[in-house]
């Protein structure tokens, strides 16, 4: 049966089809940056194509997205940061984009028996709307993809299930009867689940959002705005790329910084009147987003996992080890993509239940 897992978050979108020679599932995410675009208009002449795919919808506007949508976005493109991210034209494009994208790769088909779709715990209660709405014939450009049946979990669950399948059969006996905390960490939300084994107990999981999203959002306004008074606004992926693509520097307008500090001294070692310490900023957020989680979970005594994953997961660790010194934190070592290969995972034994009916 043909399986397909598609993660679509705030920060990044990720989708799946098959496993990789090392019986892992190969994964392919991008940045979830949706560029409106106008069709008839090529600057490029044709000299170069963009690694995307083109989405119209119903109301006549296109949309790019893809590895490479960004080259097509303007200044004021964005992600939606909010609750109506599920019900926005962006999300849509998103869904249709990772469609394509996977009906086109190695081990895509354009007949899904099953498709996964993950959600954050906020937003499982539209399990059964997100499954009428993407179960059927979608035409899609010159594709017509056929999906028959869709199975939507929590994010932090894909994980779970992840981290449960890195364990062999001996180590998954022992994890069945362990009580396991994933700290799920997104650009919208940090999420979390507590279980045992792969029970879940939805009394001890919540959501937070103060995600990737918000925590860039506070530096700019509390640590780099008043260092860089003539700029009115800085897009938040420049910040971002000092935590993971640049580690450690900011670049702006062309210059190089230390990052999270900044003491007058630029990354060439040449004098400049830029100062901030961003640090403190970063210990507040993290610590509003896992203070609650803690609080819904419990002090720890009972926990004998913690498992930490997300793409922007290891800026968030310290804040994790402050609320539990004496446990041991995981941080999975595929972090970024850890949600949609436990959901491709999980989809394939779910298609094996619906093959045995």
């Amino acid at each position: 049966m043909n399986v397909i897992a598609i993660e679509l978050g705030f920060g990044t979108s990720s989708y799946a089809t098959r496993l990789n020679s090392d019986g892992k599932p190969d994964v392919k995410t991008f940045v979830s940056v949706v560029a409106q675009v106008d069709p008839k208009v090529d600057l490029s002449s044709g000299m170069g194509t963009r690694n995307t795919v083109q989405i119209s919808t119903k109301n006549g506007m296109t949309f790019e997205v893809g590895p490479e949508a960004h080259l097509a976005s303007g200044k004021s493109a964005g992600r939606i940061l909010n609750n109506d991210y599920m019900d926005s034209e962006e999300y849509k494009a998103l869904f249709y984009g990772c469609l394509v994208l996977a009906a086109n790769s190695p081990g895509g088909s354009t007949e899904v028996d099953v498709l996964v779709l993950g959600v954050p715990v906020t937003s499982l209660y539209r399990a059964d709307e997100l499954k009428s709405w993407a179960v059927g014939e979608h035409k899609i450009g010159q594709k017509t993809i056929n999906v028959k049946n869709v199975w939507v979990i929590v994010q932090p669950l894909g994980g779970l299930l992840s981290y449960a399948d890195s364990l062999g059969q001996d180590g998954f006996e022992r994890f069945k009867d362990m009580n396991t905390l994933c700290i799920d960490v997104g650009f919208g939300t940090v999420d979390s689940l507590y279980s045992r084994g792969l029970k879940v107990n939805a009394s001890r999981s919540t959501a937070v959002e103060f995600g990737q999203g918000v925590l860039l959002t506070e530096i700019w306004n509390r640590a780099l705005k008043p260092a860089f008074p003539r700029a009115d606004s800085v897009p938040i992926d420049l910040i971002d790329a000092a935590f993971w693509r640049n580690t450690g520097k900011l670049t702006i307008s062309g210059r190089s910084y230390p990052f999270p500090l900044c003491e007058g001294v630029d990354s060439d070692g040449e004098e400049t009147q830029v100062r901030y310490d961003a640090t403190p900023v970063i210990e507040s957020v993290t610590n509003q987003a896992i203070t609650p989680i803690k609080n819904q979970a419990g002090s720890g005594f009972d926990i004998d996992n913690i498992l930490l994953f997300g793409g922007p997961a290891k800026n968030y660790l310290s804040a994790v080890k402050r609320a539990y010194p004496d446990h041991r934190i995981i941080v999975l070592p595929n972090h970024l993509t850890a949600v949609c290969e436990g959901m491709f995972l999980g989809g394939l034994q779910y298609a094996k239940k619906l093959k045995g009916k």
